[in-house]
């Protein structure tokens, strides 16, 4: 082999290493970060609404800094500029004032730049006249455990019927060392007192609708709560509840449960936990009004907020995930006015005439999300878009390297048609010169080595790219 021809041989190797690395590099799939939107899927024209936007790492879910929104509202024609920020924190709260446009259907644009990755979002929404109820009625039995404490009843459990108690907790979920505020209704006239298994002393009397209160400490077994009951005759009998009352680490307590159009409620935040403040969802009915963060102190913290100049209903909402419907939570739903009733209520605490009867069935209205919906999420959209530009990236390598193959071949195989046509053309001459051809030392085909080195080569180079263009480098 000629000094030009190692040359072009080296050449050609490096750019086939070249061409291998490329791909390597092309098989790498970029960040799939995610656009997520929460906001409420019903607006009420002309109220107040609230709306959370956060670029998410595809990697470790981690939410991006320093991202830039725009985020605007169109109904046919009309588009109205909401916001246009670069926000420097991880995640976009907004408080929004919704416009006073025709009830129907309307679109809510929200597009995040990231560091040269741009994403929009388009959420349909219906702009409406009247708020929908944003509560539920859990009936009493919910309050009992099923076939595991952290799980509510769904039928009534058989164990309920020996138990001459019906218990109306007013929080739901234990928070550790903090007692449990609980309201019972006796189920005959029998049961004349109530109390604490431990305690001594007469207990309380049931009021004249049959209604008791007390606070329950944690129990040593989660949900297991034991009281005690006395008949007219003053015998005691002890009674385990096992209430739906998995751990919590935040309890929300209302001084009132019910309140006037405009009146202040005053909140009360108690927690087992360190944290500094909480971040509480409040919505009007149905519609996600806004996030309000509270600062805790010594495990307790305060909240006051302004009850809505309409009869409706207010629920104050915290969820340790707005994604997850995970278990660490707390909420309370406070009526407001003569707001409606929600549907399924019974008649037979539908007219309670005590205080204690309306806590108790104010008790079991909950409310009826406990996340804001999440309207838009570009995770599968991203991932796909991802992969798709990943496979073009590694076509194109591949093309590039068969490319470099099917010229490094093309040139060997006029090498050795070059090198075959000159022994052949020399032989020749020295037939002519030569009376006998059998004195010429070698063989025809004394090539065969060498074509058989390349070709192994060039079989070992095709199935390097066979593998390069099949193996998945990038997770």
């Amino acid at each position: 082999m000629t000094p030009r021809q190692k040359k072009i041989f080296g050449a050609f190797l490096a750019l086939l290493l070249l061409s291998q690395c490329v791909a390597v590099v092309a098989s790498f799939s970029a960040s799939a970060d995610a656009l997520r939107v929460w906001v409420s899927p019903h607006l009420v024209r002309g109220s107040s609404a609230h709306l959370r936007a956060v670029v998410v790492a595809a990697s470790d879910l981690s939410h991006r800094h320093g991202v830039t929104y725009r985020v605007s509202l169109r109904q046919g024609r009309r588009e109205q500029q909401l916001l246009e920020k670069t926000e420097s924190g991880e995640v976009l709260d907004l408080g929004f004032l919704v416009p006073n446009w025709p009830a129907g259907e309307a679109r809510l644009v929200v597009r995040s730049d990231f560091q040269a990755l741009q994403q929009q979002v388009s959420i349909r929404l219906q702009l409406i006249d009247k708020p929908e109820a944003g509560v539920r009625w859990v009936e009493p039995f919910r309050a009992l455990a099923g076939d595991s404490p952290s799980d509510a009843a769904e039928t009534e459990p058989k164990r309920s019927a020996r138990i001459p108690l019906t218990a109306f907790p007013l929080t739901g979920w234990a928070v550790r060392n903090i007692d449990l505020p609980l309201v019972v209704r006796r189920k005959s006239g029998s049961v004349l007192r109530l109390r604490r298994e431990g305690d001594s002393g007469v207990g309380k009397l049931f009021g004249v609708a049959g209604f008791a209160a007390l606070n329950m400490p944690q129990p040593l077994h989660r949900g297991r709560y034991r009281v005690q009951v006395a008949d007219a005759k003053g015998s005691w009998a002890t009674h385990d509840l096992w209430l739906h009352n998995p751990p919590a680490e935040l309890q929300i307590m209302a001084s009132q449960r019910s309140v006037k159009p405009g009146e202040e409620i005053h909140l009360t935040l108690r927690s087992d936990s360190r944290r500094s403040n909480y971040k509480v969802q409040i919505y009007h009915d149905a519609q996600w009004q806004q996030m309000i963060d509270v600062p805790m102190s010594e495990g307790q913290g305060e909240l006051r907020l302004r009850a809505m100049a309409k009869t409706g209903w207010l629920s104050a909402v915290w969820a340790s995930d707005l994604v997850t419907d995970g278990r660490r939570r707390a909420f309370i739903a406070l009526r407001v006015g003569d707001a409606p009733m929600p549907q399924g209520l019974s008649d037979e605490l539908a007219h309670t005439g005590t205080p204690l009867g309306r806590q108790a069935m104010l008790s079991r209205i909950q409310p009826l999300r406990l996340q804001p919906p999440l309207r838009a999420d570009t995770m599968v959209l991203r991932k796909a878009q991802v992969e798709e530009e990943r496979l073009t990236r590694q076509r194109y390598a591949s093309l590039g390297f068969q490319l470099v193959a099917v010229a490094f071949i093309s040139w060997l195989c006029i090498n050795i048609l070059a090198m075959q046509l000159s022994r052949t053309r020399s032989r020749k001459a020295l037939v002519l010169e030569m009376e006998e051809a059998r004195s010429l030392a070698g063989h025809p085909f004394q090539t065969l080595g060498t074509i058989l080195l390349l070709l192994g080569l060039l079989c070992l180079l095709l199935i390097i790219g066979y593998l390069f263009s099949h193996m998945t480098w990038g997770s």
